[in-house]
């Protein structure tokens, strides 16, 4: 009897750079072990490059990766990004009705939003196995960020119908305590929930030192303080308090602000440096795969935020890789969540919440003159990957998981 395929859906995968490319690959490269037709379907595009169009097929480490159509508008407007959406689950439920086999293990992530609602579907016809992998709960996140007495409804139905798929499927993987909270209280059978944190690739991010790193030459920022940002710049992270602590901070000229990422919030926080006339801080694109470990060492602390009502819908992963490359976390967001108690009882960084400004600013001055607690800091970040957050932890049980769920095909 041939054996059953696993195939993999995610609307970003490699070579882009984003969060969830950077996991999904890490994870299907370390495949070749199971002894199984691996496939991944997922678009075109890149995140970080939206006018780079992929080869539709491409064959990797012996992975089929699979570049279906969608349209390309891109993260700049609402209804663009609702286009991308549609015609990605669109393309996705065309393909997987001719590759999909009975028995055949098709692992989900969630981007786009519902994704496991179209996978479902084809999956109960073609009597395939299912696995969802849940980076985020939507429709809640877009509740609590655009909360209408007229869009709610609709919310509360797509809620319903999220429900359905996930408590379908074989096991849903969640990335945070919180997360799995959050699904059992929506009534997803305990025994089908499974926590897997995301993780960093400590091969590929380590810290180099400042006085080595060309990209702080490169952006004369040498003798500078650092407080960076990197990654996605959307809707769950707390800009406005970023920003109001960039203004205090404005004329301390041995700090500098410095972003590297994109995202749906970029138009706006750079209308917002105009605006308020911010000369202490500049923002890059994202800077190649192999330079990842040069991009994330040009801080000397790393700011991370979530805002604190999205607690449990989302878990940022940008943690991870900050943590990774042995600087400090900055972490605005709620002293009692998830992350920040990690924070806290591992000493790896400062917790501040959403708009405490003036606490904020004194905290990042008193790490400006206090090296040595930097230190201390960056090193028990590190550490925390290399015990408990690297990709083989992550990868491991992943595995695991797979390995018991095709072993009961027939």
């Amino acid at each position: 009897m041939k054996k059953a395929k696993i195939i993999f859906v995610n609307r970003f995968f490699y070579p882009d750079i984003s969060a969830t490319s950077r996991l999904l690959s890490d994870l299907v490269f370390s495949l070749k072990k199971l002894e199984r037709d691996v496939y991944v379907i997922t678009s075109r595009l890149r995140y970080d490059k939206l006018d780079t169009v992929l080869k539709k097929r491409e064959q990797k480490d012996g992975v089929d990766i699979i570049r279906i159509w969608t349209t390309q508008f891109g993260r700049n407007t609402n209804i663009g990004r609702f286009f991308d959406f549609i015609t990605y689950h669109l393309s996705v439920a065309i393909y997987l009705l001719f590759l999909l086999n009975k028995n055949d293990l098709v692992v989900c992530k969630t981007d786009p939003p519902l994704l496991s609602v179209t996978i479902s579907l084809v999956s109960r016809i073609k009597k395939a196995k299912q696995i969802n992998w849940v980076q985020d709960l939507y429709p809640e996140i877009a509740m609590v960020i655009k909360s209408n007495v007229f869009v709610n409804p609709l919310i509360r139905l797509l809620k319903s119908i999220r429900n359905k798929s996930l408590s379908t499927a074989c096991v849903n993987v969640v990335v945070s305590e919180r997360m799995a909270e959050k699904l059992i209280n929506e009534q997803i059978p305990r025994d089908q929930v499974r926590v897997i944190s995301n993780w960093s690739n400590g091969d590929k991010i380590f810290p180099i030192p400042r006085a080595k790193n060309s990209l702080r030459e490169k952006w004369n920022i040498s003798n500078k303080f650092v407080i960076g940002y990197s990654g996605n710049m959307g809707h769950a992270h707390d800009f406005d308090s970023i920003l109001n602590i960039v203004e205090k901070l404005n004329d301390h000229k041995s700090i500098r602000f410095v972003f590297i990422g994109g995202g749906v919030k970029y138009p706006w926080i750079k209308s917002e440096i105009g605006r308020r006339q911010l000369t202490n801080i500049e923002i890059h694109p994202y800077q190649q795969e192999e330079n990842i470990a040069e991009s994330l060492s040009v801080a000397d602390i790393h700011i991370v935020s979530l805002l604190e009502r999205l607690e449990g819908f989302l878990y940022p992963s940008k943690f991870f890789a900050a943590a990774a490359s042995s600087r400090p976390i900055f972490f605005i967001g709620g002293t009692e969540s998830e992350l920040g108690r990690l924070i806290i009882r591992e000493n790896c960084g400062l917790v501040v919440q959403s708009n405490a400004v003036d606490k904020g600013v004194g905290a990042l001055i008193n790490l400006e003159n206090d090296a040595k607690l930097c230190n201390v800091m960056g090193t028990n970040a590190r550490k925390l990957i290399d015990t408990k957050f690297d990709k083989k932890f992550g990868i491991a049980s992943w595995i695991e998981i797979l390995d018991n769920i095709i072993s009961t095909t027939t």
